[in-house]
């Protein structure tokens, strides 16, 4: 994601999810004895061998192969399909649809910024994702949808933590991220501010 806007605006690419949540497959609610649960844990031993490889790979994406993340998209894939109302299927979520920004494949990790919210509307991470959402309409150059997902999202969560970047994008979904950096740097210019890092 390096050539990405996710990281212009601190998005949480995968690297940063994983550290984020560093004892994420040991936690969670299964139904602990049964077969299922044996089933659900094995899955979540190989999620997290590859986890532990990704990070010692250095958290770098270029080290860890498109190979790797691919496999450990479908790892995730399988266990959020197969137990959805898992405490951790919301949380993997997010690691997807970072996973499939970085290897290319925007109309994938949209579409899961959609199931998520049908999914889990609820849930915290819900504007965030909502966010995500429409940073990835800007990838595909929507920029109606764009603007769409973004007053959904001030509109429901109007004390969102990062309302400043959801009006910054709102007002420029027509411009490119070069352009963004060049209006920051403008902005931070003609108000004395010696660094542009708040404005993102």
């Amino acid at each position: 994601m390096s050539g990405s806007v996710w990281y212009r605006l601190g998005i949480p690419a995968i690297g940063v999810l994983i550290l984020f949540f560093p004892g994420l497959v040991s936690c969670g609610k299964g139904a602990r004895g049964s077969a299922e649960y044996g089933a659900r844990e094995r899955l979540l031993r190989q999620i997290q061998t590859m986890e532990q490889r990704f990070q010692e790979d250095t958290v770098s994406l270029v080290a860890f192969s498109r190979k790797n993340l691919k496999y450990y998209a479908e790892l995730l894939e399988e266990f959020v399909k197969r137990y959805p109302e898992d405490t951790l299927a919301p949380q993997f979520f997010l690691r997807l649809i970072g996973i499939y920004n970085t290897l290319g494949a925007t109309d994938r990790a949209l579409a899961l910024t959609g199931e998520f919210l049908q999914r889990y509307g609820d849930h915290p991470y819900a504007p965030d994702v909502l966010f995500m959402r429409a940073l990835l309409f800007h990838e595909l150059r929507q920029v109606d949808s764009v603007r769409a997902v973004l007053d959904t999202l001030q509109r429901r969560y109007p004390d969102y933590p990062r309302m400043a970047d959801v009006q910054f994008l709102y007002a420029h979904a027509d411009r490119r991220p070069e352009e963004w950096l060049q209006i920051i740097r403008q902005k931070a210019q003609a108000t004395g501010a010696d660094t542009v890092s708040s404005e993102l």
